[in-house]
């Protein structure tokens, strides 16, 4: 069984053979879904293919393996209490999240494009190649 493929957009960095490696991936995963995945699920094939990818270039998570680690057990936890996190509308303005504990605001992961957080990492990894 195939998921209809979504409109893929690969990352600007990829090459001819990278995005070939995707759609090769994304089509034997979109084999597994309604065997192990539901059809809903189909995101994380995705999610997924882009991580190996970005390690088949020789990038490093920004994690280490143990913030890793950490991050699983706690996911792991928390679907067996099965706890439904949900952002209460009134914390959410303009873009910004806001702590209820301090007070503080900060930009929401989501209300930046795709293209924004690609020219911050590009940013970035630019400043950190002149430094070495």
């Amino acid at each position: 069984m195939v998921v209809e493929n979504m409109k893929t957009t690969y990352p600007d960095d990829y090459t001819d053979e990278d995005k070939a490696v995707y759609d090769d991936l994304y089509e034997r995963g979109s084999r597994m879904i309604g065997k192990k995945l539901n059809k809903s699920d189909s995101f994380l094939i995705d999610l997924a293919i882009k991580a190996t990818i970005f390690q088949m270039k020789g990038n490093q998570p920004r994690f280490t393996e143990d913030e890793i680690e950490d991050m699983k057990t706690l996911h792991k936890d928390f679907m067996k209490q099965g706890l439904i996190v949900e952002t209460p509308p009134d914390i959410f303005y303009d873009g910004l999240l806001k702590n209820s504990e301090t007070g503080e605001t900060y930009p929401h992961p989501l209300s930046k494009t795709e293209e924004e957080y690609y020219q911050e990492n590009l940013v970035e990894k630019t400043e950190q190649l002149k430094i070495e």
